[in-house]
């Protein structure tokens, strides 16, 4: 076996895998970085009124950045990235907590009068608006954009088909079920996974490891991609 330099491969919507690798290489060195989105961010519609709407419900930044809110209309969102991009559209945002989860225990608890409309894409995970209502809340939801699934880039496609390995942070099943259906790699592939529901679908990959985050967000993910690049090990080409 040969010690090798991973590559990173990043398969966020452009966007979000961009402010991902800014923050890796604010902590480490990535010398070979792929972007390749196997995901795409589409509005869907026409965004719906909020007349009548007492908050909107945020599970993603996708939804946060499609948006410009009415004066001071309430945010409820999953996740800091969410929250902060909800604010800057102007939203009275409030982080609810890291996943959908935390959000429907925080609303179930603080029980906010009025309707709540979950603003959201066509593939949702956590039944928020079921969970809602069946907590005795008034929730109803709206598919403001479609994430349209991509192939991957040649870039990508030699990468994962090399002998070098390779370092591929997960955010969502889908991501992973769409890269699975792209085929199995042959590089020696290290899953970081934000979630252990995320780690299960990326099991069809067949990847040499798999870590999980220790908090859903991109901050962990981002800090555990970190910590694999300075141990080094057991990221072996061979």
């Amino acid at each position: 076996m040969t010690q090798a330099t991973p590559a990173l491969l990043l398969t966020r919507p452009r966007e979000d895998a961009e402010a991902c690798l800014a923050e890796l290489r604010a902590q480490v060195p990535v010398d070979r970085a792929v972007i390749s989105p196997v995901l795409r961010i589409v509005p869907r519609g026409v965004l719906p009124g909020m007349a009548g709407v007492a908050a909107v419900i945020l599970t993603s930044a996708n939804a946060a950045r499609l948006l410009s809110a009415p004066a001071g209309l309430r945010a409820f969102c999953v996740g800091r990235k969410t929250t902060e991009i909800a604010r800057a559209a102007g939203f009275d945002a409030e982080f609810g907590g890291e996943d959908a989860d935390a959000l429907v225990a925080h609303l179930s608890k603080t029980r906010p009068a009025g309707d709540l409309l979950h603003l959201r894409g066509a593939h949702a995970r956590g039944d928020i608006v079921a969970r809602l209502t069946g907590a005795g809340l008034q929730a109803r939801d709206a598919v403001i954009y479609d994430q349209q699934a991509q192939a991957l880039s040649a870039e990508a496609k030699a990468l994962l088909d090399g002998r070098d390995p390779v370092v591929l942070p997960l955010f969502s099943p889908r991501s992973a079920d769409i890269l699975a259906g792209q085929g199995v790699p042959r590089a020696p592939l290290h899953v970081v996974a934000i979630s252990a529901a995320v780690a299960d679908h990326a099991a069809a990959l067949r990847p040499r490891s798999v870590q999980i985050a220790k908090n859903p967000d991109r901050t962990a993910v981002c800090a555990l991609v970190a910590a694999l690049y300075r141990k080094g090990t057991p990221l072996e080409g061979g």
